[in-house]
């Protein structure tokens, strides 16, 4: 999803008239703090299921077939 975002700013940079290697730069400076955030806090928040003895069971038991 954030490389989506990414690539439309990109292309609406285009659109603006700024070359490739200014939009590329632009927007990768406009939205790469946006785009680490969003990874860093989806990281942050699966640590208690990684590290939960509960989490373990369930991923360790079977159910019969």
């Amino acid at each position: 999803m954030d490389g989506i975002l990414l690539m439309s700013y990109i292309s609406r940079n285009l659109e603006a008239g700024i070359g490739t290697d200014e939009a590329i730069i632009t927007a990768a400076d406009t939205r790469m703090r946006q785009i680490f955030m969003t990874g860093f806090s989806a990281c942050i928040g699966l640590v208690p299921a990684a590290i939960s003895p509960a989490s373990a069971r369930r991923c360790n038991s079977r159910s019969p077939a």
